[in-house]
């Protein structure tokens, strides 16, 4: 008595290949795959969206050569209750792309069968391990398996009528597997750029970076030693060698170069041909036009291999035929040594001759966390102070007795405005630091090296107390500089004609201005008289913190003394001051201030400053003038 097998087709649309199932009369079975866990072990698991994306690659096709090595699993298990009675009907495993074509013979060619098996073997669940290279290739493909291809593969379970397919009888996984084993794009020509204690590469963009995920580069030196003690980073792609320790050559191309040198030498070192991901010395995204390669010898050539990766780990790789070198340069730091060996950096301000300002900069550095400290009353030392600054001023402080400024007001126009305990300025403005004020040379150092003036922004902060028909406080500043230019090439001098520079070798200096200061800020022109013009006086105690990094973004240093400092990073402390005219804009549109005002913040304007800077360590030659005197303009606000 045959059993027949009519089944209805149902579609699950899942977000990764899970299950699918065809009802049968008597019951429903369903596929769901899994895979090795991703951080390894033993057994198969169901795999994450971004696992599977990258699990069926070029890679694992490859490493498939045996057919005890096992890459994937696939459960059959019965939705449901298993049917009564089992039906004894053979079902037929198949993998492969395009296996329910209508012809047998593209099924055949291009997928593979497995072992059949009956319902009865299902039981509860029924677990078979298969091969990626089934799946991934196909049985035609017997000369050149696992193509440069992307395919759609898929896992059925059927039930046949000799060897073709029943129409109605056909299982599979909820969605197509992806079998990705195309090699990404990659740029085929480079230029080259030797920088100090590095390298860049750089390409034209790519027209379609969309399979391109990472750019990574291999680093040998000429001889095929290491150019690290260690990869940089880790390698971000698979092949067969990584994966499962098989023999493979990949085809690497020799890359157009845009600036050839001299000697092209043909042959690779074996790490780099093999693409040894242990020599992996740079990386840089997928949708990158350059990799820059750090931490090299100046002088010491270097071969370079550059990788492109897809999402599957996939690669492609193009060689550069010839040494590159990276070359000394001359940064700003040591062209400041160069002319004047004692100048230092250190942060402690400790010189070699027992002179500094370690002292000041202490003050300073404890000032700053005083007066930042958030409070919620008024302490007791600055209400001394307060009562002292009218025992010292009597005829002030009566006239006051009589001063209401316009805030105090009790009329119908009130907004519920409250007296200014803050103030803050945003400000920003041109910057030169006198650091050429203490060289002979004309021009010194800072104007021949940066090309270009640079703009300095600072925040300042003051706690403030009406006094003296105005408000009288004390505060902080804080900001930042910095300018950049290309170093000068090694072996030159300032007398060099038209002296060249290190092209793509970029040389900086960075400023981190901070002072503790007091301000008097003249408010009675607007508290008195409606005129909403503010000037204003501050000075105080000004510490900068400055650095100047090489090429290879980091600190500078020379080696000017034995004993002293030769790092690019220091402080200077000094004396600023500034004077300024503030202008309280609300008063433009009194709908906007009654809204701010009841939102808290009491005035906003804008203003300018001259400020001057004396900050040079006091006189210390040792020290780094970065002083300036120059203009800002900005935003104000008191609340």
């Amino acid at each position: 008595m045959s059993l027949r097998l009519p089944l209805v087709a149902v579609a699950l649309a899942l977000l990764a290949p899970a299950v699918h199932a065809e009802p049968l009369d008597s019951g429903t079975v369903k596929l769901t795959l899994k895979l090795p866990p991703e951080g390894g072990g033993t057994g198969f698991e169901a795999p994450s969206p971004t696992y599977l994306a990258r699990y069926f690659n070029f890679a694992r096709c490859k490493c498939d050569t045996d057919a005890t090595t096992k890459e994937y699993q696939i459960e059959y298990t019965w939705d449901g209750s298993a049917p009564s009675p089992i039906p004894p009907q053979e079902l037929h495993p198949w993998s492969g792309e395009g296996c329910d074509a209508d012809m047998n013979s593209v099924r055949d060619a291009q997928c593979t069968a497995h072992d059949l098996f009956t319902p009865a073997s299902i039981s509860t669940i029924k677990r078979v391990d298969y091969n990626a290279r089934a799946l991934m290739s196909h049985p035609a493909e017997t000369m050149e398996p696992c193509p440069d291809e992307t395919r759609s593969v898929q896992h059925w379970l059927v039930t046949q009528t000799g060897d073709t397919w029943d129409e109605m009888s056909r299982f599979s996984l909820g969605s197509a597997i992806v079998a990705d084993m195309k090699a990404p794009p990659l740029p085929t020509t480079l230029t080259l750029k030797p920088l100090e204690s590095g390298i860049v590469l750089s390409w034209d963009a790519l027209s379609d970076t969309t399979d391109v995920k990472y750019f990574q580069a291999l680093c040998t030196k000429a001889d095929g030693s290491r150019a690290h003690d260690s990869a940089t980073s880790t390698a971000q792609y698979e092949t067969p060698t990584s994966m499962c320790s098989a023999s493979y050559a990949y085809a690497i191309a020799t890359a157009t170069l845009t600036n050839p040198g001299p000697e092209p030498t043909a042959d690779l070192p074996a790490p780099l041909a093999a693409l040894d991901p242990t020599y992996v010395c740079g990386e840089a995204s997928g949708t990158a036009r350059s990799i820059s390669l750090s931490g090299l010898e100046n002088g010491t050539a270097y071969r370079v291999v550059l990788v492109a990766i897809d999402n599957s780990r996939n690669l492609a790789a193009i060689g550069i035929d010839q040494p590159i070198t990276p070359q000394q340069v001359i940064d700003f730091w040591e062209e400041l040594n160069n002319e004047n060996p004692s100048i230092q950096g250190g942060l402690c301000i400790a010189s070699v001759d027992g002179r500094g300002d370690l002292g000041g900069a202490l003050v300073v550095t404890l000032a700053i966390g005083a007066v930042i400290r958030r409070r919620r009353r008024r302490s007791r030392r600055l209400a001394k102070l307060a009562a002292l600054a009218l025992v010292l001023a009597p005829a002030v402080a009566s006239a006051q007795a009589s001063y209401s400024p316009y805030w105090q007001e009790d009329d119908d126009g009130d907004v519920g405005m409250s007296e200014p305990t803050w103030t803050m300025g945003l400000r920003l403005g041109p910057y030169v630091p006198s650091i050429d004020a203490k060289f002979d040379s004309s021009p010194g150092p800072y104007a021949r090296t940066f090309l270009n003036d640079s703009v300095m922004f600072a925040v300042d902060v003051h706690r403030v107390w009406p006094l003296l028909r105005g408000q009288l406080g004390v505060g902080v500043t804080a900001g930042y500089y910095s300018n950049s230019t290309q170093a000068w090439q090694d072996g030159t001098t300032p007398a060099t004609p038209d002296r060249p520079r290190a092209s793509g070798n970029l040389t900086r200096l960075s400023i981190v201005p901070t002072a503790v200061t007091a301000i008097y800020r003249a408010t009675i022109f607007d508290d008195e008289f409606g005129v909403p013009l503010v000037p204003y006086v501050r000075g105080g105690v000004a510490y900068d913190v400055w650095w100047i990094k090489n090429p290879a973004d980091e600190l500078s240093s020379h080696m000017s003394c034995d004993t002293c400092d030769d790092r690019a990073l220091g402080g200077s402390i000094g004396l600023v001051g500034a004077v300024g005219l503030a202008v309280r804009a609300e008063r433009i549109d009194p709908d906007a201030a009654t809204s701010m005002q009841n939102s808290g913040l009491e005035h906003a304007g804008f203003f300018a400053e001259l400020e001057m800077g004396w900050i040079d360590g006091f006189g210390n030659d040792k020290k780094l003038s970065v002083g300036d005197t120059t203009w800002f303009g900005g935003v104000s606000f008191e609340f």
